[in-house]
């Protein structure tokens, strides 16, 4: 696995954490992790390749480990030079008196990329194939970093990626390449530093006390005297948990951190005090809305901001631990003749410098260009062609990239390479997840932000599904349809009657909704003024009106009882909020919707989704071009047509066999019924859904 986190100055707490689950409360430090790691297995399955998040484990291990473990990232480095199995104590196989065994894993990776071609007609190499999972687990880590960075409004770029991990040098440099990053640490310690951080971190107490009260009402003297109090409360803490005397003079730090937010939001900004002496209303706030506009994209005016609650923390800084680095790594190398080694790096094979600092020699040398790979006790690190490393006195190590990155390498618009479609599928789905999490943090209604009604979604020009978010499945087959009807009273899309800048919201059930509560919001993608694709956002309002609060009354019996009927709304239009008219369309009717400002709040968030969404697949486009992105996208749909043609097969097969039952009937609690018979055919790769002996229309809404 590959964990995460971001530190600038400080380190980031999340109040609340999922773990296995459960969504726990309580503050800790905001680490991010995925299931992208050496012992993360690598398949192939409905013409998809995956790196993790099955993993091999310590045992059997990787195949490498000569133990019948399966093809793993840690093999795939392997394969590619990126470790160099010399330079591996005999410790593998079954009696662990073995090398790594390289031949077993060229061999799988050369039969891996064999099955490969002969489905998609391509011709990859054994080692490409090999190279292709690197770069899909690498994608996987970026993405984990995205997600505490990015998303959050951070821009990577100009930061300094720490490396650790026993692999975590194999992996660094591709990683910063695709983030955009130019300089990368590594701690001599870095594989170890797990164990041996432990040991350096701060010892600290952080306390903290619920406040939820407008910022503007908050009383000057109050607040300092909590903050004192809170203070004292955290200092003597500190000085318990580490058996010291009260009366022991100790150089202790604090911070005071006051988390703000919009009343009703769910997401806390925190705002450091530089002064925690000085409480100043209006520097906070302006410190607040700068975070809120860069993370989310808008701001609300008219939206009292809410001091939720104030953390002291309290700690002693570690004390400096240097070590003697001329006494260390003396033992001399058996390896003093091999100076260079190959490398499979961005497509082809490179002659690289190897160094073992158990050489003399390469122990002495303060600066290496890439090509190489460097060799110390603890790990390896690979330096590609365009990234040096330079030593430090301390005998840390910090790479830099010394050429800027390719930009619009050629790709073909005609073949899917199976790799890029997968780097593709990754992609879409990521910027989906990235739309869902800002629809989440900005919305103000219980529905979406606590219970996750919501799902957000990307399309091609034409309206057809490309990615769709893993979050509600009552909507995946019915979102595209929503957009189709959009597109279709819009002049198909054609720039006269769609223009960048507009958005349209609806949510009739014919036209692709499902309840009337579940309001979409559409927003067109425009590159250079051609209309590429679309983003949307379902969200489940609390209410749209209707005879009964919540929009869903069993009595109704019809649309309009139901609530408010949706078709085809402009919401934005040159990038300005139609608040006028939204308040109308939501008050002016027989049977209005009950909190209309909480509708809009919303409908604001899903904008602010829909953005996040446009911005990630414009800075897409700017990577591999328009021709590009738009083949993919076709492409990952063709993929999925594939995938779906062999589950038909598949369920086609198990109906006949017995195993698959075609025929099912739901009573419904008036007394109807529900009756679907399903009947898979492979030749025509199509499924026949039958409602043949389902109740007639009733007069309610079920």
């Amino acid at each position: 696995s590959t964990d995460v986190a971001h530190f600038a100055g400080h380190y980031d707490v999340s109040f609340e954490t999922e773990i296995a689950g459960h969504r726990l409360q309580s503050p800790m430090l905001h680490i991010h992790t995925v299931a992208a790691g050496g012992g993360s297995i690598l398949t192939y399955k409905n013409q998809r390749l995956a790196a993790g998040p099955e993993s091999a484990g310590a045992s059997p291990g990787p195949m490498s480990y000569g133990k019948g473990g399966p093809l793993t990232v840690t093999d795939a480095n392997l394969m590619t030079g990126r470790i160099n199995k010399d330079y591996f104590p005999h410790i593998f196989g079954a009696g662990q008196n073995e090398p790594l065994n390289l031949e077993a894993v060229q061999n799988a990776f050369q039969k891996r990329a064999n099955q490969i071609n002969e489905q998609s007609k391509s011709n990859l190499t054994a080692e490409s194939c090999a190279e292709g999972y690197l770069k899909i687990a690498n994608e996987s880590m970026a993405a984990a970093i995205k997600k505490i960075s990015i998303e959050r409004g951070i821009d990577v770029k100009d930061y300094t990626l720490q490396c650790y991990g026993g692999a975590g040098g194999q992996h660094a440099a591709d990683i910063a390449d695709l983030l955009g990053v130019k300089k990368i640490f590594i701690h001599k310690h870095s594989s170890l530093l797990s164990a041996y951080g432990m040991g350096l971190a701060k010892q600290s107490v952080r306390k903290s006390k619920m406040i939820a009260q407008a910022l503007s009402t908050i009383n000057k003297d109050e607040f300092n005297n909590l903050r004192t109090s809170l203070t004292g409360e955290t200092e003597a803490a500190l000085k318990t948990n580490i058996n010291l005397a009260e009366d022991k003079d100790l150089n202790l730090q604090k911070t005071t951190t006051c988390y703000l937010s919009y009343q009703a939001q769910e997401t806390k900004i925190p705002v450091l005090l530089s002064d925690p002496a000085l409480f100043n209303t209006q520097e906070m706030q302006k410190e607040f809305e700068q975070a809120h506009l860069k993370q989310f994209g808008f701001l609300q005016p008219q939206t009292p901001i809410i001091l939720q609650q104030i953390e002291v923390e309290v700690f002693i800084e570690p004390t400096s631990t240097k070590t003697n680095t001329d006494s260390e790594n003396t033992t001399t190398s058996q390896h003093t003749k091999q100076e260079t080694t190959n490398i499979f790096h961005n497509g082809e094979w490179h002659q690289a410098s190897l160094h073992d600092e158990k050489n003399k020699t390469s122990r002495e040398e303060k600066q290496i260009k890439g090509p190489a790979l460097l060799i110390t006790d603890h790990q390896t690190i690979l330096i590609p062609k365009a990234w040096s490393l330079t030593k430090t006195r301390e005998g840390d190590m910090i790479m830099l990239r010394e050429t800027k990155t390719a930009q619009h390498e050629t790709i073909s618009t005609k073949k899917a390479d199976p790799i890029r479609l997968e780097l593709f599928n990754n992609l879409f789905m990521s910027i989906a997840e990235q739309m869902g999490e800002a629809l989440r943090a900005t919305a103000q209604s219980v529905n979406i932000k606590e219970r996750l009604d919501f799902s957000c979604a990307i399309f091609d020009a034409k309206g057809a599904l490309i990615a769709n978010a893993p979050h509600m499945p009552v909507h995946l087959g019915s979102m595209d349809r929503a957009v189709e009807a959009v597109i279709k009273a819009n002049q198909n899309g054609i720039n006269k009657g769609m223009s960048e800048g507009d958005a349209y919201m609806i949510n009739a059930p014919y036209n692709g909704g499902t309840h009337l509560p579940d309001i979409t919001v559409i927003s067109p993608l425009f590159h250079e003024k051609k209309l590429v694709a679309f983003v949307a956002s379902r969200g489940h309002h609390a209410d749209v009106g209707g005879i009964a609060p919540g929009s869903m009354s069993p009595n109704a019996k019809t649309i309009h009882e139901e609530g408010i009927l949706i078709e085809n709304f402009k919401l934005l239009e040159n990038d300005i909020f139609r608040e006028d008219a939204v308040l109308k369309l939501l008050t002016d009717q027989t049977y209005p919707a009950r909190n209309p400002k909480q509708n809009i709040a919303d409908l604001k968030a899903q904008l602010a989704a829909n953005a996040k969404g446009m911005k990630e697949l414009i800075k897409a486009i700017d990577e591999v071009s328009e021709p590009v992105f738009t083949a993919y996208m076709e492409f990952v749909q063709t993929q999925a047509e594939n995938a779906v043609h062999n589950l038909i097969e598949d369920l086609e097969s198990q109906q006949k066999e017995g195993k698959l039952k075609g025929c099912f009937t739901c009573q419904m609690d008036q007394g109807t019924q529900v009756t679907v018979n399903i009947t898979p055919d492979a030749k025509s790769k199509k499924l026949t859904i039958d409602f043949k002996g389902t109740s007639a229309q009733a007069e309610n809404n079920f």
